[in-house]
C-alpha cells in the first residue's frame, strides 16, 4: 500500500509541477519554467530509490526468501533520508 501510495502521490506532483511551469513559460518565457523541471526531477529521484528498494523488498518477502531480510535494512535507510 505504501509503495503503491508513494508511487500515485509523486506522480501527481511531478503532474502538477508540470502544468505550473507550463502556464509560466507562456507567461513570462521559456528561461522563467526551468525551476520547476529540476524540481520534478528531484521528486521522481527520491521516490524511484524508495520504489526500488521496497520493490527489491516485496519480491522476495512474497516468494518467502531470506534475501528479503538484506533489502528491509536497506529500506529502512532509505526511509530515514
Amino acid at each position: 500500500m505504501s509503495l503503491t501510495l508513494n508511487i500515485l502521490i509523486t506522480v501527481l506532483i511531478v503532474l502538477r509541477l508540470l502544468v505550473y511551469r507550463h502556464r509560466i513559460v507562456q507567461a513570462l518565457g521559456k528561461g522563467q519554467g526551468s525551476q520547476y523541471t529540476s524540481l520534478a526531477a528531484m521528486i521522481i529521484e527520491s521516490a524511484a530509490i524508495y520504489s526500488t528498494f521496497a520493490l527489491l523488498f516485496i519480491v522476495p518477502f512474497a516468494l518467502n526468501s531470506q534475501i528479503a531480510q538484506l533489502f528491509l535494512q536497506g529500506l529502512s535507510l532509505v526511509q530515514v533520508c
